[in-house]
């Protein structure tokens, strides 16, 4: 489907159709395979693969080291530095939970074909802190507690963190703060989604409705329509912040379901001209006019704080941007929607 041959009845009217966009088109199938190519160099994982084979083979070889002194030492009977080596087996226990934990990423990343170099570099940084995690979380318990607990450090530290991040906004939150909103109040993002979306860069939802999405798709293995999805909430979430699960209630996910709130929508010419076109567009409005009361309503909030949303979300482009990807969806043809207008947010109307 060619952007300049789409039946523009069904779109939303936007302030200037002029051709805004003349450089090299290609459609987004062909864009996203040059992409993926180039982020994918073979240079980029011979690197990212030297670099993390290194740091898993010392961290191997610190597990090992340090419990095989500990098992000479008691074989030998001789004491050296007792309150030293143990810090050395806690560090090797987290290493060694660390490893184990790296190995099941990289097999269910290698499943999902989203293995990419800086995944890599990701998995070696962590692996780097994950026995200095454990000797710090571990070094005041008893033994038959610090080194199971060395162990879990090492192997779910990044649950661990994730957990007291939540704990850390849901403070924030009862305090008034104005904290960013995490990943985790958009539906279908998991614990394991967001350490992926960590990975290019997204912490919070200000990150995901800024990320491009074609970067996303490209760098990643999630699919567009899922990409859509989660930005779609994620701008919504930037506007009503928490409050995201009352709108739930009322079945408003996301911007797009704002967007279809527009007035614009409610004004067709389906049904003709004349009077029977304005009597049919009096009849939509007062429609449209009863939902936003009944939100109004349900949401305890100002009716025109309402349209006024409305009005900001038909006016961005990047949801204009994300309406058009998942309209095409619908026909099964994104692939052939201009790849470059997209990634430029320059996606063209008719006239």
């Amino acid at each position: 489907m060619d952007v300049d041959t789409v039946d523009t009845a069904n779109n939303p009217p936007r302030n200037g159709g002029a051709d805004e966009h003349e450089a090299d088109k290609r459609p987004l199938r062909k864009l996203i395979e040059d992409r993926y190519k180039e982020a994918n160099a073979w240079h980029g994982y011979a690197v990212a693969l030297v670099v993390f084979y290194v740091v898993y083979s010392v961290l191997l070889y610190w597990t090992f080291f340090s419990w095989g002194e500990e098992l000479t030492a008691a074989h030998s009977g001789q004491a050296v530095s007792p309150a030293f080596w143990r810090v050395v087996r806690l560090g090797g226990t987290g290493a060694f939970g660390a490893t184990l934990a790296a190995i099941w990423h990289l097999h269910w990343r290698v499943v999902r074909l989203d293995l990419v170099p800086r995944t890599l570099f990701q998995l070696s940084a962590r692996l780097c802190a994950s026995p200095f995690l454990a000797i710090a979380f571990s070094t005041l318990f008893i033994d038959q507690l610090a080194f199971p607990l060395a162990f879990c450090a090492g192997a779910f530290g990044d649950e661990g963190i994730r957990l007291l991040r939540v704990k850390a906004y849901g403070l924030m939150r009862s305090k008034g703060s104005d904290a960013s909103l995490p990943l985790w109040i958009i539906q279908g993002i998991t614990s394991d989604d967001e350490l992926r979306l960590s990975e290019e860069g997204i912490a919070d939802v200000e990150h995901m409705a800024k990320a491009p999405v074609l970067t996303l798709a490209t760098n990643t293995g999630y699919s567009l329509q899922r990409l859509v999805d989660w930005k779609d909430q994620a701008y919504l979430c930037c506007y009503v912040g928490y409050d995201i699960s009352k709108w739930r209630e009322q079945l408003v996910r996301g911007s797009l379901d704002i967007l279809g709130l527009a007035g614009q929508y409610y004004q067709t010419k389906n049904y003709g001209t004349g009077a029977d076109a304005a009597a049919a567009n009096i009849e939509r409005e007062s429609d449209r006019q009863e939902v936003l009361q009944a939100l109004a309503k349900a949401l305890n909030i100002d009716k025109a704080c309402i349209e006024r949303l409305i009005v900001s979300i038909y006016n961005d482009k990047r949801v204009y941007q994300l309406w058009q990807l998942s309209k095409s969806f619908s026909r099964d043809d994104a692939a052939d929607l201009d790849g470059e207008a997209i990634a430029k947010g320059e996606l063209r109307e008719t006239a």
